[in-house]
């Protein structure tokens, strides 16, 4: 089964060390942004959908920065994963696990991480072929600790 993220993408997002997770409010500060980020040398970040100015900002920054590896997180609707890809994202996140957005992003190949809090959800979703998972919310689920814990039983 192919996996949502390739090995070599899962390899190059791991090498890249930080992953800056942005809340774009001004589509006009993006590209001033991600620059900026590329010159600190962190060349990897998740756009939130969080502003109506996240889609605008994501194709400035594809357009104009392709240093950088520009994702989008806060997906949480099968529409907004055609959006997305059709706006050239890198990657996919979710703050949760949804099968049927998982299968969306994998049905036209986006790359795509589902957010995981619990065991049954690291389950589903490795089931369908995730390999990147996002841990959400982290802090107020135990964190480092938690991360410790749950690693034992499936080796990540």
């Amino acid at each position: 089964m192919d996996t949502v993220f390739g090995d070599a993408r899962i390899e190059a997002l791991r090498k890249k060390g930080i992953l800056a997770v942005m809340v774009i409010e001004d589509a006009d500060d993006a590209v001033p942004v991600a620059k900026a980020l590329v010159d600190g040398g962190i060349t990897a970040m998740e756009l939130t959908l969080r502003t109506p100015a996240a889609m605008e900002a994501l194709r400035r920054i594809v357009a104009e920065v392709p240093a950088m590896t520009a994702g989008v997180g806060t997906i949480i609707t099968t529409g907004q994963v055609h959006d997305v890809k059709l706006a050239r994202a890198d990657f996919g996140v979710s703050p949760g696990f949804n099968p049927r957005i998982v299968a969306e992003a994998i049905k036209i190949g986006l790359p795509f991480a589902p957010g995981i809090s619990i065991a049954s959800e690291i389950e589903a979703a490795v089931e369908l072929g995730c390999r990147v998972l996002k841990f959400f919310p982290a802090e107020s689920m135990g964190g480092i600790k938690y991360l410790d814990a749950i690693n034992n039983p499936y080796g990540f």
